[in-house]
Protein backbone atom coordinates (compact mmCIF):
# COMPACT_ATOMS: atom_id res chain seq x y z
CA UNK A 1 0.00 0.00 0.00
CA UNK A 2 3.01 2.52 0.64
CA UNK A 3 4.37 1.72 -2.83
CA UNK A 4 0.88 2.33 -4.24
CA UNK A 5 0.43 5.22 -2.42
CA UNK A 6 3.63 6.84 -3.48
CA UNK A 7 3.13 5.49 -6.92
CA UNK A 8 -0.01 7.66 -7.36
CA UNK A 9 2.04 10.78 -6.03
CA UNK A 10 0.28 10.68 -2.48
CA UNK A 11 1.28 10.81 0.81
CA UNK A 12 3.24 7.51 2.00
CA UNK A 13 0.55 5.54 3.86
CA UNK A 14 -0.77 2.08 3.84
CA UNK A 15 -4.01 3.71 3.85
CA UNK A 16 -3.93 5.77 0.83
CA UNK A 17 -7.30 7.40 -0.71
CA UNK A 18 -6.44 6.51 -4.41
CA UNK A 19 -7.14 2.89 -3.80
CA UNK A 20 -10.84 1.68 -2.64
CA UNK A 21 -11.07 0.68 1.41
CA UNK A 22 -12.44 -3.10 0.28
CA UNK A 23 -9.35 -3.89 -1.89
CA UNK A 24 -6.31 -1.88 0.27
CA UNK A 25 -7.86 -3.64 3.21
CA UNK A 26 -7.77 -7.10 1.08
CA UNK A 27 -4.58 -6.43 -0.46
CA UNK A 28 -2.42 -5.48 2.74
CA UNK A 29 -4.10 -9.22 4.46
CA UNK A 30 -2.75 -11.29 1.35
CA UNK A 31 0.32 -9.34 1.49
CA UNK A 32 0.54 -10.30 5.58
CA UNK A 33 -0.11 -13.59 4.90
CA UNK A 34 2.17 -14.27 1.70
CA UNK A 35 6.14 -15.60 2.11
CA UNK A 36 8.78 -13.33 0.93
CA UNK A 37 8.73 -14.20 -2.20
CA UNK A 38 5.22 -14.52 -2.71
CA UNK A 39 5.14 -10.76 -1.53
CA UNK A 40 6.95 -9.41 -4.41
CA UNK A 41 5.10 -11.42 -6.91
CA UNK A 42 1.82 -8.90 -5.67
CA UNK A 43 3.89 -6.15 -6.95
CA UNK A 44 2.63 -6.14 -10.63
CA UNK A 45 -0.73 -5.18 -9.12
CA UNK A 46 0.43 -2.20 -7.77
CA UNK A 47 -0.93 0.00 -10.89
CA UNK A 48 -3.93 -1.76 -10.97
CA UNK A 49 -5.21 -1.13 -7.40
CA UNK A 50 -4.66 2.80 -7.92
CA UNK A 51 -7.91 4.79 -8.22
CA UNK A 52 -11.46 4.15 -6.56
CA UNK A 53 -13.94 2.32 -8.81
CA UNK A 54 -16.61 4.69 -9.73
CA UNK A 55 -19.18 2.55 -8.87
CA UNK A 56 -18.75 3.31 -5.18
CA UNK A 57 -17.76 1.69 -2.00
CA UNK A 58 -20.65 -0.09 -1.31
CA UNK A 59 -20.65 -2.22 -4.66
CA UNK A 60 -17.22 -2.42 -4.61
CA UNK A 61 -17.05 -4.15 -1.06
CA UNK A 62 -19.99 -6.42 -1.92
CA UNK A 63 -18.19 -7.63 -5.25
CA UNK A 64 -14.72 -8.25 -3.53
CA UNK A 65 -16.44 -10.38 -0.81
CA UNK A 66 -18.16 -12.76 -3.00
CA UNK A 67 -15.26 -13.19 -4.77
CA UNK A 68 -13.26 -14.21 -1.42
CA UNK A 69 -16.03 -16.17 -0.05
CA UNK A 70 -16.93 -18.32 -3.23
CA UNK A 71 -13.22 -18.93 -3.58
CA UNK A 72 -12.69 -20.06 0.15
CA UNK A 73 -16.08 -22.00 -0.36
CA UNK A 74 -14.74 -24.44 -2.85
CA UNK A 75 -11.73 -25.19 -0.47
CA UNK A 76 -13.42 -25.40 2.75
CA UNK A 77 -14.45 -28.61 5.12
CA UNK A 78 -16.70 -29.19 8.07
CA UNK A 79 -17.42 -26.29 10.33
CA UNK A 80 -15.57 -23.73 8.01
CA UNK A 81 -17.84 -25.02 4.85
CA UNK A 82 -21.39 -24.40 6.85
CA UNK A 83 -19.91 -20.76 7.81
CA UNK A 84 -18.96 -19.50 4.50
CA UNK A 85 -21.97 -21.48 3.23
CA UNK A 86 -23.92 -19.12 5.53
CA UNK A 87 -21.76 -16.05 4.38
CA UNK A 88 -22.46 -16.86 0.38
CA UNK A 89 -26.15 -16.84 1.08
CA UNK A 90 -25.75 -13.45 2.77
CA UNK A 91 -24.51 -12.13 0.25
CA UNK A 92 -26.46 -13.21 -2.19
CA UNK A 93 -29.62 -11.69 -0.53
CA UNK A 94 -28.15 -8.53 -0.29
CA UNK A 95 -26.05 -7.98 3.03
CA UNK A 96 -25.55 -4.50 4.52
CA UNK A 97 -21.72 -4.92 3.29
CA UNK A 98 -21.52 -0.91 3.17
CA UNK A 99 -21.43 -1.30 7.33
CA UNK A 100 -18.04 -2.64 6.91
CA UNK A 101 -16.74 -0.73 10.17
CA UNK A 102 -19.59 -1.37 12.41
CA UNK A 103 -20.59 -4.89 12.41
CA UNK A 104 -19.58 -6.42 16.04
CA UNK A 105 -16.45 -9.14 16.10
CA UNK A 106 -17.84 -12.04 14.56
CA UNK A 107 -20.41 -10.77 12.08
CA UNK A 108 -20.38 -9.15 8.63
CA UNK A 109 -18.06 -9.19 5.97
CA UNK A 110 -14.85 -8.43 7.77
CA UNK A 111 -15.12 -12.01 9.16
CA UNK A 112 -16.53 -13.05 5.69
CA UNK A 113 -12.87 -12.00 4.37
CA UNK A 114 -10.41 -13.37 7.70
CA UNK A 115 -12.68 -17.00 7.64
CA UNK A 116 -12.14 -16.74 3.76
CA UNK A 117 -8.22 -15.49 4.40
CA UNK A 118 -7.51 -17.96 7.02
CA UNK A 119 -8.99 -21.57 4.46
CA UNK A 120 -7.35 -20.00 1.15
CA UNK A 121 -3.60 -19.72 3.07
CA UNK A 122 -4.09 -23.64 4.89
CA UNK A 123 -5.27 -24.21 1.39
CA UNK A 124 -2.54 -23.44 -1.51
CA UNK A 125 -0.27 -20.64 -0.27
CA UNK A 126 0.93 -17.71 -2.08
CA UNK A 127 -0.24 -18.47 -5.26
CA UNK A 128 -3.97 -19.20 -4.39
CA UNK A 129 -3.64 -15.51 -2.22
CA UNK A 130 -2.52 -14.00 -5.24
CA UNK A 131 -4.93 -15.13 -7.31
CA UNK A 132 -7.83 -14.03 -5.47
CA UNK A 133 -6.60 -10.63 -5.20
CA UNK A 134 -6.04 -10.43 -8.50
CA UNK A 135 -10.00 -12.01 -9.20
CA UNK A 136 -10.87 -9.03 -6.42
CA UNK A 137 -9.62 -6.22 -8.69
CA UNK A 138 -10.90 -7.96 -11.86
CA UNK A 139 -14.54 -7.18 -10.02
CA UNK A 140 -13.85 -4.25 -8.95
CA UNK A 141 -12.84 -3.12 -12.75
CA UNK A 142 -15.74 -4.79 -13.78
CA UNK A 143 -18.21 -2.74 -11.79
CA UNK A 144 -16.68 0.41 -14.45
CA UNK A 145 -17.09 -1.68 -17.50
CA UNK A 146 -13.16 -2.12 -17.59
CA UNK A 147 -11.80 -5.52 -18.74
CA UNK A 148 -9.68 -7.99 -16.82
CA UNK A 149 -5.96 -6.90 -15.64
CA UNK A 150 -3.85 -7.82 -18.71
CA UNK A 151 -1.79 -10.84 -17.90
CA UNK A 152 0.95 -10.23 -19.79
CA UNK A 153 1.66 -7.32 -17.11
CA UNK A 154 1.39 -9.80 -14.32
CA UNK A 155 4.80 -11.36 -14.00
CA UNK A 156 6.90 -9.26 -12.22
CA UNK A 157 10.56 -8.81 -13.75
CA UNK A 158 13.42 -9.11 -11.19
CA UNK A 159 13.35 -7.01 -8.25
CA UNK A 160 16.46 -5.98 -6.09
CA UNK A 161 14.34 -3.46 -4.26
CA UNK A 162 12.41 -0.48 -4.88
CA UNK A 163 14.09 2.17 -3.47
CA UNK A 164 12.37 5.29 -1.54
CA UNK A 165 13.43 9.04 -0.69
CA UNK A 166 13.41 10.26 2.72
CA UNK A 167 14.07 13.96 3.47
CA UNK A 168 13.85 15.18 7.24
CA UNK A 169 13.42 18.63 8.23
CA UNK A 170 14.34 19.61 11.41
CA UNK A 171 13.49 22.99 13.07
CA UNK A 172 15.62 25.24 14.58
CA UNK A 173 12.77 26.63 17.37
CA UNK A 174 10.12 24.20 18.81
CA UNK A 175 8.26 22.99 15.51
CA UNK A 176 8.18 19.37 15.60
CA UNK A 177 10.85 17.36 13.34
CA UNK A 178 8.93 15.66 10.32
CA UNK A 179 10.09 13.63 7.70
CA UNK A 180 8.28 13.71 3.93
CA UNK A 181 8.98 10.01 2.18
CA UNK A 182 8.56 10.01 -1.61
CA UNK A 183 9.23 6.94 -4.84
CA UNK A 184 11.80 7.64 -6.70
CA UNK A 185 9.64 6.19 -10.00
CA UNK A 186 12.47 6.50 -12.00
CA UNK A 187 14.62 4.39 -10.29
CA UNK A 188 12.38 1.60 -10.27
CA UNK A 189 11.65 -1.10 -12.69
CA UNK A 190 10.88 -0.73 -16.30
CA UNK A 191 8.16 -3.08 -16.04
CA UNK A 192 6.45 -1.73 -12.79
CA UNK A 193 6.66 1.65 -14.93
CA UNK A 194 5.34 0.48 -18.09
CA UNK A 195 2.64 -1.21 -16.25
CA UNK A 196 1.90 2.06 -14.15
CA UNK A 197 2.58 4.35 -18.08
CA UNK A 198 -0.46 1.91 -19.36
CA UNK A 199 -2.82 2.38 -16.47
CA UNK A 200 -2.19 6.27 -16.64
CA UNK A 201 -3.47 5.85 -20.22
CA UNK A 202 -6.81 3.98 -18.65
CA UNK A 203 -7.48 6.24 -16.01
CA UNK A 204 -7.25 9.43 -18.51
CA UNK A 205 -9.44 7.53 -20.75
CA UNK A 206 -12.40 6.90 -18.38
CA UNK A 207 -15.65 8.82 -19.31
CA UNK A 208 -17.06 10.84 -16.63
CA UNK A 209 -16.80 14.18 -14.18
CA UNK A 210 -14.23 13.32 -12.17
CA UNK A 211 -11.61 12.42 -14.90
CA UNK A 212 -9.33 15.78 -14.35
CA UNK A 213 -9.02 14.46 -10.87
CA UNK A 214 -8.31 11.13 -12.00
CA UNK A 215 -5.36 12.76 -14.08
CA UNK A 216 -3.87 14.34 -11.42
CA UNK A 217 -3.49 11.53 -8.87
CA UNK A 218 -2.00 9.99 -11.35
CA UNK A 219 1.28 12.45 -11.25
CA UNK A 220 4.03 10.33 -10.32
CA UNK A 221 6.30 12.81 -7.91
CA UNK A 222 9.62 11.51 -8.41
Amino acid sequence: MEFASALSGGRWTDQPDSIDATLARLAREVNDLSSDRGRIALLPLLPWLVIRPRAGESATRVAVTTVLVKAALGRAVGRAADRLSQDAVELAGGAQVWRWWQWPLGRGPQMMVRRSLRVLRRADGDALLRQVLVDAVNAARALDGLPPVPGETLEPGSVAALPIRVQAHVPSGLEPCHYHVAAPADRWPVWLMEAWARRRVEMRDLPGRDCRRRERMAHVHA
